[in-house]
């Protein structure tokens, strides 16, 4: 297996500095939403789990991630305890006396952030009437069959209604809320209808409508200022959740994206399945899945899991065509197992761009190489730094009379090339001994490290 090298990510030559001024965080409550707080889903489950410590250790106990109840998750991954913020504590005894059940613990993740959860299902007879303060918002209505939508607007009157009482007993403390994708938009366009004084941040994993386009083999990057955005979502008989993540974006602050190739689309496209899946009631995998009772209960004794796959694999092939970041490849990296991915994805476009030399590390063009955390880190770090940057500048849009922050483009990593390991030899054109002739496609300056 490849080793690299150990190195600190400060000390890598060519890495933009950036200082980011640090907020008055105990004068502040950072909310972040999203419908996979403990409960995994998809990748946005691990993008959350994944800088949470790091979240936690820069804000203590003023950070809290509020998503749904589910008892299974609740017993596995969370310790229930009292909040002890008097303002979240009060929202909770609030709400649960106006009938509904809002849980309150630690995630049982590193970091042991604080977790505020809503059971969905007990307060659905509030559906209707949610419907219609929703209308009134934004005028987008949500069909009755459509059972996903319907859980998102319970979602998001139960944060909206939550965050309504918090900034009621607040005590002086500025709210900021970052909500993730459009399950947990409903609760960011309500916010701002009731106008709650909350600064927002609404973050994009993926496009709705760019999920279907390219799950139905359309040229979908050559043709992105070419699609009837309308027309599209109305044919795919999701025009109602392309209004509501649309409504989400222009209400937020600040809106963000989780990687470049997804900002190009959204320039274009106004506002997971692991394999193309066009119909759920026919797909080959699901079928087999449903027909062999492979449904995790609690007592099967085999369970559909990626990570234990991923573990018993030598390769893992992503050819992604549609794929705003791509866990699954860089969760094989982690794991030193070496995969493939295209440069249509945010991690491959990464890849791409910032390893110096994939082919030291066994790749060619667009593959990933095992092993290599320190990239990975890179990225962790630049992320959580645009985190900080949208916080400050959801601040000052919310609050201006309070907070400021200079109208500037956080820097990019643009032109930093991590470096080859140590390990990898000289090129063969330095070692005339070693190699019976030269290599075509290596020159004099291949031993460079950048």
């Amino acid at each position: 297996m490849l080793r690299g090298r150990s190195l600190s990510v400060t000390s890598l030559s060519g890495l933009p500095q950036w200082e980011v001024e640090e907020l008055p965080v105990e004068n502040l409550l950072l909310f972040e939403v999203a419908w996979e707080v403990t409960n995994k889903v998809g990748g946005i489950y691990t993008v959350i789990q994944t800088k949470a410590k790091t979240t936690a250790d820069e804000w203590g106990d003023n950070y809290f991630l509020i998503g749904p109840y589910f008892e299974h998750n609740m017993k596995t991954q969370v310790e229930q305890c009292e909040p002890a913020n008097e303002a979240v504590k009060r929202a909770v005894e609030t709400m649960n006396k106006h009938g509904c059940q809002v849980h309150f613990g630690r995630w049982l993740i590193e970091g042991s952030p604080y977790v505020v959860l809503f059971d969905i299902g007990y307060s659905a007879w509030n559906l209707d009437r949610w419907k219609g303060d929703l209308w009134e918002a934004c005028s987008v209505g949500i069909p009755y069959h459509d059972r996903e939508a319907n859980d998102m607007l319970i979602f998001g009157s139960l944060t909206a209604w939550f965050l309504k009482e918090v900034t009621d007993h607040a005590d002086g403390k500025h709210v900021i809320t970052q909500f993730h994708e459009w399950q947990a938009g409903t609760g960011l366009i309500l916010s701002r209808a009731r106008k709650l004084p909350i600064a927002t941040i609404f973050t994009t994993h993926a496009t709705l409508l760019g999920r279907y386009l390219c799950a139905a083999n359309i040229d979908f990057y050559n043709h992105l200022d070419k699609f009837n955005i309308d027309k599209e979502a109305g044919d795919r008989q999701i025009y109602h959740r392309y209004c509501m993540e649309r409504a989400s974006v222009h209400c937020a602050h600040v809106f963000t994206t989780v990687s470049e190739i997804t900002a190009i689309e959204r320039q274009s496209l106004p506002p997971v399945t692991t394999h193309n899946m066009i119909d759920d009631s026919t797909d080959p995998i699901l079928s087999t899945i449903r027909r062999i009772g492979l449904f995790n209960n609690r007592a099967d004794r085999v369970k559909v899991e990626l990570i234990e796959f991923v573990r018993g694999c030598h390769l893992g092939v992503f050819p992604s065509y549609y794929e705003p970041w791509g866990y699954t490849p860089a969760e094989c990296t982690v794991m030193g197992i070496p995969s493939v991915t295209t440069n249509l994805s945010g991690f491959g476009c990464f890849m791409q761009e910032h390893v110096a030399d994939p082919t030291a590390y066994g790749e060619h063009c667009i593959f990933t190489e095992p092993n290599s955390k320190a990239t990975l880190i890179i990225k962790l770090m630049f992320v959580l730094l645009y985190y900080q940057h949208a916080r400050h500048l959801t601040l000052s849009r919310a609050f201006p009379d309070k907070f400021h922050v200079d109208p500037i483009s956080p820097p990019t990593t643009e032109g930093f090339k991590y470096p080859k390991p140590s390990s990898v030899p000289p090129s063969p054109s330095g070692s005339q001994g070693s190699s019976p002739q030269s290599s075509d496609v290596e020159d004099e300056t291949d031993d460079e490290r950048y």
